[in-house]
């Protein structure tokens, strides 16, 4: 009879420990959170280890309790910049998936500032394996975009874009990464949309623009940007824009002193830089390449646009010989990249070299297992040698570099070339011979248009009009193109 009163005054005095260091843990509790509210996240951490521990020691970690307990300690550690205890408990808190967290966020965050954005990207398709959520694809579309990884991310986005296609967000994102890729009809359409679901002035203007950028309306584009810039002067996107755009345009004048001012202001930004280099060269300025070649850091003087910028001012400087070495040997340590094959080929194409031409192509061949890019041999040497009565040159180049449609090809060359220069006038009369060579490629008599609204001339872009939209397939596709087409030809 002792014995069980012994038994049962244990009992009752355990019972009276636990309600007291439940009741204690539960003060414990509003005290954490009451000094992580205020920001005192070295004493709120302290307490909420205390807590945590409490519930481990008693083994009672399916408490939900203890869960929010690690969520606080982790927040906390986070505040106070201790990236890997935080992570730690985060990755727990997400796995008993509490719904009143998104501690998903938290745990992408951590791996960004742990310059661990691989990882962050294994994370999130784990969890899109599990649930194909739009939140978890559009931050994997910005994450793998951050690593330049721009395929896997414009098809994140896309993914995400099928769940909600009319998100303004997506939408800007999709729009610029088009862009990047160079996929303009893409670019054009997705701002389109942007636009018909926006209500912010900035991104309505920016999407306008956007869409006259995809259509090769560069001047329309200039304005869309520049009223944009009116109201947010700063924004980095409006300002990469405008640049591009001014320099498509062939106003190089303001193109250059925007360039002056953004790289007064970031010295350091190498698309900047890039876009510098291109200026001399349409300009076909030798002085200007050599005086922007010596103003790039020495690492960018070994990138592409470097190369190219220092092989331009030497072939237009009359140093031909020097302009060869530097691009095999350029070639050379890149023997896997096609970046200097064209220009190459196009240099010794110009300097008569056709043995030459022939054993570069055959190790373009051997070596790069892709398509010889023969649009850009041909600019190049259009760059080379310029403009004059060159369309048989250009048509027997081809022909050596192996184009199923030599003529057309160099007829599409001095387009492009005239085009990249600002004599408009003069493409339109090359696409006119393209409108006769391939009469049923719709693209020519688009260009066409294009280039007589450029000019001022709807009576011609109206002819030209007519004649793309007999030959497309009358598609939604197109829609957003032939309203806006329509709208300024009856402005």
């Amino acid at each position: 009879m002792k014995f069980k009163k012994e038994i049962v005054l244990s009992l009752f005095f355990f019972l009276i420990l636990t309600v007291s260091a439940d009741a204690g843990i539960e003060g414990d509790f509003t005290d954490a959170v009451d000094l992580f509210n205020k920001g005192k996240y070295s004493q709120s951490l302290s307490l909420f280890q205390e807590i945590v521990k409490h519930y481990e020691r008693i083994g009672d970690t399916d408490n939900q309790r203890y869960t929010v307990a690690r969520y606080y300690r982790a927040k906390s550690h986070f505040h106070l910049h201790e990236l890997e205890p935080a992570l730690n408990d985060f990755l727990f808190v997400d796995s008993k998936n509490v719904p009143l967290y998104l501690v998903w966020q938290d745990v992408v965050k951590v791996y960004i500032l742990m310059k661990e954005d691989r990882l962050a990207i294994h994370y999130l398709e784990k969890k899109i394996k599990t649930e194909n959520r739009f939140d978890y694809l559009f931050e994997l579309g910005r994450l793998y975009w951050g690593i330049e990884d721009r395929e896997n991310a414009i098809s994140a986005f896309e993914n995400a874009h099928r769940i909600d296609p009319m998100d303004s967000q997506l939408l800007f994102y999709m729009s610029y990464l088009y862009w990047e890729l160079g996929d303009m009809f893409s670019t054009g359409k997705t701002a389109q949309l942007l636009d018909e679901v926006s209500f912010d002035n900035i991104i309505n203007l920016y999407s306008r623009g956007m869409v006259y950028f995809s259509m090769g309306l560069y001047e329309k584009a200039v304005e869309q940007f520049q009223i944009a810039l009116n109201e947010t002067p700063t924004d980095e996107t409006m300002n990469s824009l405008l640049l591009v755009s001014l320099i498509k345009s062939g106003d190089l004048d303001t193109a250059d002193i925007l360039l002056q001012d953004l790289l007064g202001k970031n010295r350091g930004d190498s698309w900047l830089w890039f876009q510098a280099c291109e200026i001399p060269i349409i300009k076909r300025d030798p002085y200007g390449a050599l005086t922007v070649y010596n103003a790039l850091d020495s690492k960018l003087q070994n990138t592409p646009q470097g190369i190219y910028l220092k092989v331009f001012e030497l072939v237009l400087s009359g140093e031909l010989e020097e302009a060869e070495s530097i691009l095999n040997q350029s070639r050379e340590r890149n023997v896997e990249k096609p970046d200097f094959y064209p220009m190459l080929v196009a240099l010794q194409m110009f300097l008569g070299k056709t043995g030459e031409v022939d054993i570069t192509l055959k190790r373009f061949e051997e070596n790069c297992g892709t398509d010889f890019p023969i649009d850009y041999a041909l600019f190049w040497f259009l760059n080379f040698k310029g403009t004059g009565d060159v369309l048989s040159e250009l048509s027997n180049f081809a022909t050596r570099l192996g184009g199923d449609n030599p003529q057309a090809d160099a007829l599409n060359a001095l387009v492009e070339f005239n085009i990249y220069s600002g004599r408009l006038e003069d493409a339109i009369g090359w696409i006119d011979q393209l409108i006769k060579s391939e009469p049923d490629n719709s693209k020519h008599s688009f260009t066409g248009a294009i280039l007589s609204l450029r000019l001022g001339n709807k009576s011609a872009a109206r002819n030209y009009l007519d004649s793309f939209t007999g030959i497309i397939e009358r598609g939604d596709e197109w829609n957003y193109i032939r309203e806006k087409m329509e709208f300024l030809l009856n402005e």
